[in-house]
């Protein structure tokens, strides 16, 4: 009788990308019964594995898209038979730069007046980042003056609600910077100001000024100009082009 003969072969990991992302590869395992495979990390300096990922048997690709600090790692996958390995691969070594972890960095979405007497600025990161995060460190600026260290936030929060402010007298503009595990200082995000609003009074008409609103990559598409009715809802009553910091409003005979 003729006897099957049965393929093995070894599994080869391959890394095609270094920094702040690691796009992983390998061939499919064949001749042991498997159901998933599983992707382990260690640091250089590190004796034990981490696992980090558990894929289908179908899949022979991984993106590990979380920041690591700046250092040499290694990475494995091996074919499992539910928790048993079957075949492991061969260890691929990356490394991550301190630059990459000098760039990471927060992007300020909007600083707004909310009340009188209260500042919200609001900033997000990339996801990939959280692992590294340990707080913010907030900057403030008064009236364009230079930027200086305000306060600490957690890392849980992306949003500031500063309530030392005078709405009314001043304009403020935040800049916000990680703080992050490594110890490694990062980069400042952009900066976003409010908006200060000041009235000239003259016989028959009012003269309203602002300061350009910045935070914006894209840039600000037009200014609304609201008043509050009679029910004290706000409505628009006028657009203002995006180059144009001040209008001229005529008064109503009363």
């Amino acid at each position: 009788p003729k006897t099957e003969l049965r393929t093995y072969n070894n599994i080869r990991l391959t890394n095609q990308a270094e920094g702040i992302s690691r796009f992983l590869q390998w061939n499919m395992h064949k001749g042991n019964e498997f159901n998933n495979y599983r992707l382990f990390i260690r640091a250089e300096e590190e004796t034990s594995w981490k696992e980090i990922a558990v894929t289908d048997p179908n899949i022979l690709s991984y993106t590990d898209a979380n920041m690591l600090c700046e250092g040499r790692y290694f990475y494995k996958v091996a074919a499992f038979n539910e928790n048993e390995p079957i075949a492991i691969s061969n260890q691929v070594e990356v490394f991550v730069s301190r630059a990459s972890i000098e760039q990471l960095q927060a992007t300020v979405r909007n600083t707004t007046v909310i009340g009188d007497d209260q500042v919200l600025t609001e900033w997000e990161v990339r996801p990939a980042a959280s692992s590294l995060i340990m707080s913010f460190e907030i900057f403030r600026s008064v009236d364009g003056g230079e930027f200086e260290y305000y306060k600490e936030v957690q890392a849980s929060e992306q949003i500031l609600i500063d309530e030392n402010v005078d709405t009314e007298a001043h304009e403020y503009a935040y800049k916000v910077r990680i703080k992050n595990s490594c110890g490694i200082e990062s980069e400042m995000s952009n900066s976003s100001s409010s908006l200060l609003v000041t009235k000239e009074t003259e016989y028959s008409k009012y003269k309203l000024n602002w300061n350009a609103y910045t935070g914006w990559k894209e840039g600000v598409l037009k200014y609304l100009l609201q008043k509050k009715n009679s029910q004290g809802e706000w409505e628009t009553i006028q657009e203002i082009p995006a180059d144009q910091t001040e209008v001229e409003i005529i008064r109503s005979k009363e």
